[in-house]
């Protein structure tokens, strides 16, 4: 399990060993900076071991996504792992939402949750790869004819709709980033604006639905880079930088620290208050 084999590529972090002739060589420094556990299980995906693999034809993260729209109290139809071919290629949806104002196509993505910096480039890997498939499913339903030829072989009549989608994480590491070209939110964030629309904290309830009930609007608001919670939560980011000479050269590092107290007062800004909590 943590040999390197020639049918997968090399990373030294998920098979420290490799074999040479009769000669094996290990990396103690590579492999006591590296969380072994949590490698051997990434390592098992990325080789397509039965077990781990083992999803009875569905991701557990589209049948939460779906679950979500079906306890939703709006009124729409929810498809899981749909195909279609547009222009040539193939396409493949994870979750199509239709409604009667909207479409929603989501790609679901659950990579295993990131132990280091370094690490988090697999994960970003996942979202370019999520990317790829939502600019060709966005072309593809932005199309009318085709839009109306798919959803005629659904059943489904075709009327002027507003094509939105969604990469959905299974944790918040990149909820609100903006750098692709759609929205990325975490499924537990998208699973409150429908079924609860309240953010509990310490002391209080709050609702973060805009009415008394879950309408469509708080979806679209949640999915806008602009009027979603989410992003105006960034406000509550403080830029922190490290600088460091080295041999002349000027390095910078740049991170950010999370000002509790002002998310708090954004959030209540954007909430109506619910309950006290004894």
């Amino acid at each position: 399990m943590l040999t390197y084999n020639k049918a997968t590529k090399l990373d030294l972090q998920y098979t420290p060993i490799l074999r040479a002739g009769n000669q094996i060589y290990l990396s103690v420094a590579i492999v006591a900076m590296s969380n072994m556990l949590r490698n051997v299980i990434s390592y098992s995906y990325m080789v397509k071991n039965q077990i781990v693999n083992s999803d009875d034809g569905m991701e557990l993260m589209v049948k939460h996504c779906v679950a979500a729209f079906d306890e939703c109290d709006e009124d729409c139809i929810v498809y899981d792992n749909k195909n279609f071919r547009y222009q040539g290629r193939n396409g493949e949806i994870d979750v199509l939402v239709i409604a009667d104002t909207y479409m929603l196509i989501i790609e679901c993505k659950a990579p295993i949750t990131p132990t280091s910096n370094f690490e988090m480039r697999s994960e970003y890997e996942h979202l370019l790869k999520a990317e790829k498939q939502l600019n060709l499913s966005k072309d593809a339903f932005s199309d009318k004819g085709f839009r109306k030829r798919y959803l005629q072989g659904l059943g489904i009549e075709e009327k002027n709709r507003k094509v939105m989608t969604c990469i959905l994480l299974g944790n918040r590491l990149f909820t609100g980033f903006t750098g692709l070209n759609h929205p990325i939110r975490c499924f537990h964030e998208l699973d409150m604006i429908l079924n609860k629309g309240t953010i509990v904290g310490q002391e209080k309830t709050m609702r973060i639905w805009k009415n008394g009930k879950y309408s469509s609007g708080d979806l679209m608001d949640f999915l806008s880079d602009q009027d979603s919670f989410v992003c105006k939560l960034e406000n509550a980011l403080n830029k922190r930088s490290e600088v460091m000479t080295c041999s002349g050269k000027i390095v910078e590092f740049e991170t950010y620290s999370y000002d509790l107290l002002l998310a708090h007062n954004i959030i209540e800004e954007l909430s109506t208050f619910v309950e006290n909590k004894k």
